[in-house]
């Protein structure tokens, strides 16, 4: 019963401590953004997204608000060449 309770004593300081930094963390007068932090929240948000489906909706209503010049630019960002093969019938293969 003695360790058991010395247990307890530990996991229960390093809980105290754990919730001061979380008030600490949450304190709207002291905001600090690491790019850690930044990149965390995206990768939260995203995966929300995700599961509820509405990426893809997000994705091609901001796709649709783009120009031809803004679309082609980013689509050069990715795609260095390309190549298109055709059949005999001179149909684009797929």
């Amino acid at each position: 019963m003695e360790d058991f309770s010395e247990d307890y004593k530990i996991i229960e300081e390093k809980i105290n401590i754990l919730e001061t930094k979380k008030c600490e963390m949450l304190n709207i007068n002291h905001l600090s953004f690491t790019p850690q932090q930044l990149m965390a929240d995206r990768d939260i948000e995203r995966e929300k997204l995700i599961r509820t489906n509405q990426l893809n909706n997000i994705l091609k209503q901001e796709w649709d608000k783009k120009s031809k010049e803004e679309k082609q630019e980013f689509i050069s960002k990715f795609i260095e060449s390309m190549t298109l093969l055709k059949d005999k019938k001179r149909r684009i293969l797929y």
